[in-house]
């Protein structure tokens, strides 16, 4: 039998992706509504990636309604796509889509690409009356960023943004705000985000603050559908990894034969408004003279053309909650990051570096890459860049007991078998365990523990960006800073895994990878007895990873400490085996 040979398929695109015709059946309208509600979800969330996915969902299953483009065109601008954000709001305006809204977005996706004329412009299309009071505050926003009077004092005082507007208003002028407006609420007081959603950036070069991570953003800007969105007429050809063997090509979209070619370059046109919009299946085949199949190839590829006249938007009581869903996510949010950092700057020119590290560690827990705010904290941190522990000095006849992955329900009982046995020990929190327990890590504290960092969320920091990392690195200084006061300098990767990359960002701002030279992985879960021995048998110096905290733990620990000091030797913290 011959061996098949897979062929490359390309498909080049001639012509611009458009809107959508409308589908020859048409999908649940249901399950677009979900999806398009499951987006939104996603986004009030801060799950970009998955809001993507379900409008992506939603996309194929209709083409030709507006709700998803506007979910898209919100999504975007959280991304800071402002062009490809107005191109959603406007493809939303022609499928009938509720048009104060789409001019909202197509505003603030002007505003996005420093267009005050042009949003002022859009702005003036925002007239349902559900809108005046959105649309007041933007028209405000928009002056004083163009540096126009703002007549701020007509707006709502409690409102979170008039606030930080008359905020920016001082800081223009050379004025120090009164901090009483920069305190705004954040966008997850339980977690490291502190602003979601379209967020006021309170910048004259930056008017939105884009909230996605870099992996979201590119995502996100992927095309929404697989293989590529196609309208108009484009063009499939078998591409360059034609066999010796291949004398025709059969071009397929599903069952239905495009065309045969016989000759180089071996390539059809595909009037692609001709067939429904939706998600298909093209299919190259290579046959030899006898007709024998001698290589295939398939892609999924989403056909999606405007239609001319397009069909009615959807109605009813589903319809219109997730329209005031897209309207209430379209609301332009106060921006918490900035009011951070302006804290900062003010706690930094009083002299007060713990305060502003504080408000930059939350920053850098959230958006790394906000302005300076790298520099910033290194300056007033002045940590000392040092390679990964794996032991301690022998000298300082000690062993360093550590306990990872708390706070958590075994604390308390951890805490207080250490306290029975009158040692100090070492924590590497986790950063959102860590901000759902603040009293649990103050009790750490208050027993005279040492504090350290265990990453935000628990995952591996081995195939991370730089920016993850910093994340995963600040969350949990941020986390330990807000209960205690204290600056963690040391952190253990999870697993133990560490990128170069991660070694490099640890070293850039003075944070001590910290690893071990024994680990109680293996006897956690057995016989205390085993633990024991073992643990027990460690040279001076050593580094001894345990969990917050196994049963077995729990149990070995007296025996473990007996015999330590039985041979001369202090259970103590990672830092008194470092001196």
């Amino acid at each position: 039998m011959r061996e098949h040979v897979i062929l490359a398929c390309v498909l080049a695109l001639f012509v611009a992706c458009g809107g959508s015709a409308a589908p020859s059946s048409t999908p649940s309208g249901a399950d677009y509504l979900a999806a398009v509600a499951s987006a939104l979800s996603e986004m009030e969330a801060g799950r970009l990636a998955g809001a993507n996915q379900f409008l992506t969902s939603a996309f194929a299953l209709r083409r030709d309604e507006p709700l998803a483009y506007l979910a898209r065109g919100v999504l975007l601008l959280q991304c800071g796509a402002y062009s490809e954000a107005e191109g959603a709001f406007r493809d939303g305006a022609r499928l009938g889509g509720d048009a104060s809204l789409a001019a909202c977005g197509v505003a603030l996706a002007r505003l996005g690409l420093l267009d005050f004329a042009g949003a002022s412009q859009a702005l003036a299309g925002m007239n349902a009356p559900e809108d005046a009071a959105e649309a007041a505050v933007l028209r405000e926003y928009v002056a004083l960023l163009s540096s126009r009077r703002a007549d701020l004092e007509r707006l709502d005082p409690e409102d979170p943004r008039v606030r930080l507007m008359k905020a920016f208003a001082a800081l223009s002028a050379g004025k120090s705000p009164d901090p009483a407006l920069l305190q705004v609420p954040w966008a997850d007081p339980a977690g490291p985000a502190l602003d979601r959603g379209v967020t006021m950036g309170l910048d004259r070069s930056g008017p939105l603050m884009p909230v996605a991570t870099s992996t979201e953003a590119r995502a996100v800007s992927r095309p929404v559908s697989p293989g590529g969105a196609l309208s108009g007429t484009v063009r499939l050809r078998a591409g360059a990894a034609r066999t010796p063997q291949a004398a025709l090509f059969l071009f397929y979209v599903g069952d239905r034969l495009l065309g045969i070619v016989n000759s180089p370059p071996y390539e059809i046109s595909w009037d692609t408004t001709r067939f429904p919009n939706g998600v298909h299946r093209v299919t190259v085949r290579g046959q030899d003279l006898n007709g024998v199949v001698v290589g295939e190839v398939s892609s999924d590829v989403l056909v999606a053309n405007l239609a001319p006249d397009v069909g009615r938007p959807l109605e009813g009581p589903a319809a219109g909650r997730v329209l005031a869903a897209i309207r209430d996510s379209l609301r332009l949010r106060p921006n918490a990051t900035w009011a951070q950092f302006q804290l900062g700057e003010m706690h930094r020119a009083a002299g007060r570096g713990s305060e502003a590290m504080l408000c930059y560690a939350r920053i850098l827990a959230f958006l790394p890459g906000y302005r300076d705010v790298q520099r910033r904290w290194k300056e007033l941190a002045r940590f000392a860049a040092a390679p990964p522990v794996w032991k301690g000095d022998p000298g300082a006849r000690g062993v360093a007991l550590t306990f990872d992955d708390g706070p958590n329900d075994g604390t308390p009982a951890l805490l207080e078998r250490l306290s029975a046995l009158g040692v100090r020990a070492t924590f590497f929190l986790v950063g959102s365990q860590a901000r759902k327990r603040p009293d649990l890590v103050r009790a750490i504290a208050s027993a005279g523990h040492e504090l350290a960092c265990h990453s935000e969320t628990h995952r591996s920091l081995a195939e991370m960006d730089r920016e993850e990392i910093i994340r995963e690195l600040f969350g949990p200084i941020a986390a330990v800073q807000e209960a205690t006061g204290r600056v963690p300098r040391f952190f253990r990767p999870p697993g133990g895994h560490l990128s170069t990359e991660g070694r490099r960002v640890a070293a850039e701002f003075g944070l001590t990878p910290v690893m071990w030279s024994a680990n109680c992985g293996p006897y956690e879960g057995g016989p205390a007895s085993g633990m024991e021995q073992y643990v027990a048998s460690a040279a001076a110096g050593s580094v001894v990873l345990m969990h917050n905290c196994e049963a077995t733990t729990l149990e070995a620990l007296p025996g473990i400490v007996s015999r330590l000091r039985a041979r001369g030797l202090m259970p103590c913290r990672l830092s008194d085996v470092l001196r």
